[in-house]
């Protein structure tokens, strides 16, 4: 994901949704909620493109490195699942 700025990151938790890792160049919000560093992808500095088509060739050379995010990703999203934040929300209403 390459965009500066982002509301809710929709498309890094549906592409953790199915076990795929992430490459996103850091924007002001967001992303770095859903991703870990190194463990369910990469975040890179805004102005980092040769980071970002370093990582790329990386992960395109590296299974298992991809299968090992990814997994790690899709144990990360169902954190997001509805009845884990629903959960979360009823918790929160009855405290």
């Amino acid at each position: 994901m390459s965009s500066r700025f982002a509301g809710p990151p929709m498309a890094l938790l549906e592409a953790q949704a199915f076990a795929l890792h992430t490459i996103y160049l850091q924007c002001y919000t967001g992303p770095t909620e859903v991703v870990t560093q190194e463990e369910t992808g990469f975040i890179l500095s805004p102005d980092d493109l040769p980071g970002f088509s370093d990582r790329i060739i990386e992960l395109a050379g590296d299974p298992a490195l991809r299968k090992r995010m990814g997994m790690a990703a899709l144990k990360r999203a169902e954190l997001y699942q509805q009845n884990h934040v629903i959960d979360r929300w009823e918790a929160l209403l009855q405290s």
